[in-house]
């Protein structure tokens, strides 16, 4: 028997007292966003115990039809997917923002993995010694700002039709394509056998010329196919749009900004620092240690659960900040 939307929230509220000490029930796109979520509860909202309740349709575009029962017991939490900066299916139930009713504000919460204070603090715990990974971030994120400029705009629902007209033309503002065009710098950079550096961070100046290569190639195609009215509307786009340059990493996909550019980053960058220490050892045993770290080939599994700068005092992210003030400000008026 097909449920009404009330009558699923009512079973939502009620199932809440099945678990000993929960007292809200926290609606989610995925069950992998749990740990995140529950993190982002636990430091802003103590008071709330969630339980996290999950079905067959769960997902962004699922959660939309529970956004007017909201409340104190049923929390919703998404990632942004910068619906904020286009017109998306989920724009409107999502901004303004409603009570009870939480986003990243970054693309999603893989963006977070990649916080620059988190990179310093992992690199720092791992072998002791200081790198500021700010201005490699800041650096990276600049290269990027032509392709998330570029993909807010032909992904706006207003211009879907573009699809219908041009081949393929989704595919190549696609985060695939975006990945492809990744990979490709790490490999005519010779990125993986750099042995500075110095060397290392130049791969943002292969990034943003291969960016504004591909760009190119669009554009050439749009006006090929008759739309050279869209390049002024894109140019005007680029100077409204709000997020700045050295912050593109925080609005690239998640997926793409942590595991196919910071995360083979940060693991090169590990890589000759700790090279350099096992060339500075002073005792075998030492050396051996370095040797070894320098040797492993991915950190995923350390970055992926840290988000610990971005609560911390001294390095708190303005992106966290916002959903703090969200939540405080929720549960102040309740």
């Amino acid at each position: 028997m097909h449920r009404s939307v009330e009558e699923e929230v009512d079973q939502f509220i009620a199932d809440i007292s099945l678990y000993s000490g929960k007292n809200a029930a926290i609606l989610l796109e995925d069950r992998e966003d749990m740990a995140f979520w529950e993190r982002i509860v636990r430091e802003f909202a103590p008071q709330v115990k969630p339980v996290f309740p999950f079905s067959s349709k769960s997902g962004k575009d699922a959660l939309r039809k529970y956004v007017s029962h909201a409340s104190k017991m049923v929390l919703i939490c998404v990632d942004s997917d910068n619906d904020a900066y286009r017109q998306s299916q989920n724009s409107k139930w999502l901004h303004p923002r409603r009570p009870f009713v939480y986003q990243t504000y970054t693309h999603s919460r893989e963006n977070h993995f990649i916080h620059p204070g988190n990179l310093q603090q992992d690199c720092k715990d791992l072998l002791q010694t200081e790198y500021d990974f700010h201005q490699d971030f800041s650096e990276i994120s600049t290269a990027f700002h032509e392709w998330l400029v570029f993909w807010l705009f032909f992904t706006d629902e207003n211009r879907a039709w573009l699809s219908e007209c041009i081949t393929n033309f989704n595919q190549e503002v696609s985060w695939g394509k975006l990945n492809e065009i990744v990979q490709s710098c790490f490999e005519e950079s010779g990125f993986y056998q750099l042995k500075t550096l110095e060397e290392v961070r130049n791969i943002s100046v292969f990034f943003r010329e291969k960016i504004l290569t591909h760009k190119g190639q669009v554009e050439l195609l749009i006006s090929d196919n008759g739309f050279d009215y869209l390049l002024d509307e894109l140019e005007a786009f680029k100077q409204s749009c709000p997020i700045e340059s050295h912050d593109a990493l925080w609005f690239i996909q998640g997926h793409c900004a942590f595991e196919d550019v910071i995360l083979p980053y940060f693991s090169k960058v590990i890589q000759l620092i700790s090279t350099d220490l096992a060339e500075k050892a002073s005792t075998m045993e030492e050396h051996n240690h370095w040797q070894k770290r320098s040797k492993t080939n991915s950190y995923r599994d350390i970055l992926s659960i840290s988000y610990r700068n971005c609560f911390s005092t001294s390095q708190q992210c303005r992106f966290f900040d916002q959903i703090r003030g969200d939540i405080e400000n929720d549960f102040r008026k309740t």
